[in-house]
């Protein structure tokens, strides 16, 4: 389990990041962010990943935003190294929130999850450089 305290700098995530690819001897198996921090104030500790059954072959992102609102987490971005497939990712998002995956093109490398009884969305899409990005948004009233 990575916990992430509002007090520690960008930096010190990115070396703890780094630090659990090393160990994760890259796979398959990629390890997406906990969604229970969403709207949560930024003065509690952040538990970013919480792990269920250790699985060999880990792969965690290689950076990972949180967009803060009003003072609590509106976002979070996770994007993985290029070796991580978009597929692995839908499947594993496919799992957990199939039921509220949106119709879309199959052939756009684009998928959206719109989970509206914990009031998130998920999107998973490629960025430039070919590597994917699973973001995590808070919805929000008007």
């Amino acid at each position: 389990m990575i916990s992430v305290y509002c007090c520690m700098k960008p930096l010190l995530l990115t070396l703890l990041i780094m630090l659990c690819n090393r160990l994760s001897l890259l796979g398959e198996n990629p390890v997406v962010p906990n969604t229970n921090v969403l709207g949560e104030s930024i003065l509690a500790p952040l538990v970013v990943f919480q792990e269920g059954v250790v699985i060999e072959r880990r792969v965690y992102p290689e950076e990972i935003a949180i967009v803060m609102k009003s003072g609590r987490v509106n976002e979070i971005r996770a994007q993985y190294p290029a070796d991580v497939s978009f597929e692995s990712l839908q499947t594993e998002m496919d799992k957990k929130y199939g039921q509220w995956r949106l119709k879309m093109a199959e052939k756009v490398p684009l998928r959206v999850w719109r989970v509206l009884p914990q009031k998130f969305v998920v999107q998973l899409a490629l960025n430039d450089d070919r590597k994917v990005i699973l973001s995590y948004v808070e919805m929000t009233k008007k």
